[in-house]
Parts: structure tokens; C-alpha cells; sequence
């Protein structure tokens, strides 16, 4: 039924992104990408506009709160159910995250049947609300332009480095290779750190 589904796992613990694979697989989802960091599932999110975000709550450099309000302020992402990963210990932290916008949690360790049940009532709502509307015309994500409000976001900010090292490795041999980075397109200027940058953007 969700076989075509896209699924993006934002979580620099490699092994949690290949257990989480996995259970995924076991609903018949195959089409899974894999995003270490913030930036590299903010890229991705843009590119392929997956049905789900599972994000860690935990993440160095870009955390999870940080990278939840980044997507919730960008035209193309901000509508995209995103499920926040947590630890016991972050239960705290997890009504921040819905405040700003995640749509449902799931708690280190978890179970085949939480992940299910979750991820079936979301894209069954999916399917109910906007998934027709949003999937009825074909995009090409490498060639479309970014909406005004989308580039203006990027481009109030700036990233250190070379953003190719950015690229994510998969992590499944059934994960397709995730798309070039296209933040070159986006971002010119390399001063401060990301991180910095951000959080001065969502102080505004």
C-alpha cells in the first residue's frame, strides 16, 4: 500500500539509521534516504520531498531542534511529517519539539510494531490530506528553482568549507545514492561556523 513512500532518516549514529532501515523495510519501504547531519537532510528534504522525517533529537554541531525548525521555515519542507528519535532521557525536550512543529515521537529503544503503527497513521493521513495533491505533478528537484523565501533563508546565512564533503554515505545496499549537494546554488559566502549563523537566524 505505501510501497512508493520516501523516507528520510536524519541521525548521525549510523548503526540507528541502519536498525531504523531495516524495521522500515520490514513494512515494504524501500525508498530510504540517509543524512548524517542537519545539512545533509535539510538537503535531501529539499530534493526529494520524502513523506516522512524521522530526525534525532541528538545531533552535534546542528541538534535536532535546530534542524526541526530549519525544515518548518523553508516553503518546500515545512509541511513534511517529521518524527522525532529520542532517548528516555530527552522526554523533556520532546514537547519543545512538538511546539515547534514535529508531528509524533518515538522512544530509544523502540519496536517493530511502534514504528508501524506510527508510520502507517501518518502516511494513511497522508494520503487523506495532501499526498495526492503534493506527488500529482513529477518534479525534477536538480533543476526546479528554489522559492523566493527558500533562497532568501540560505542565503542569510553562510557555511564554512567544501560543501561536497557534506555528502552522506549509504549506509543500506538498498538505498539509492543520495543526490549531488546543490547548496553550491544556494550559498556563496564561507564565514562562521553553520551552527553560529543559524541560531542568530532562529533568534529573529
Amino acid at each position: 500500500m505505501f510501497n512508493n513512500a520516501v523516507i528520510l532518516i536524519i541521525d548521525d549514529d549510523n548503526w540507528m539509521q541502519k536498525v531504523l532501515s531495516k524495521t522500515i523495510n520490514r513494512i515494504g519501504i524501500y525508498n530510504i534516504h540517509n543524512a548524517t547531519n542537519g545539512f545533509v537532510g535539510l538537503n535531501l528534504a529539499i530534493e526529494n520531498k520524502p513523506d516522512v522525517i524521522f530526525l534525532d533529537l541528538l545531533m552535534p554541531d546542528v541538534d535536532g531542534l535546530t534542524t526541526l525548525k530549519m525544515l518548518k521555515t523553508i516553503g518546500k519542507t515545512k509541511n513534511i511529517p517529521v518524527v522525532i528519535i529520542t532517548s528516555n532521557s530527552d522526554f523533556e525536550s520532546v514537547g519543545i519539539m512538538l511546539e515547534a512543529g514535529a508531528t509524533d515521537f518515538v522512544a530509544k529503544p523502540f519496536s517493530f510494531t511502534t514504528i508501524q503503527d506510527k508510520l502507517i497513521k501518518i502516511l494513511t493521513d497522508n494520503n487523506n490530506k495532501n499526498r495526492h495533491e503534493a506527488k500529482s505533478e513529477s518534479v525534477d528537484f536538480y533543476n526546479i528553482g528554489l522559492e523566493k523565501e527558500d533562497t532568501d533563508f540560505f542565503n542569510s546565512f553562510s557555511i564554512e568549507g567544501d560543501l561536497n564533503d557534506f555528502n552522506p554515505t549509504p549506509t543500506e545496499t538498498n538505498v539509492d545514492p543520495p543526490p549531488r549537494i546543490s547548496y553550491k546554488n544556494i550559498v556563496s559566502t564561507y564565514k562562521e561556523p553553520p551552527e553560529n549563523e543559524i541560531n542568530k537566524i532562529l533568534k529573529k
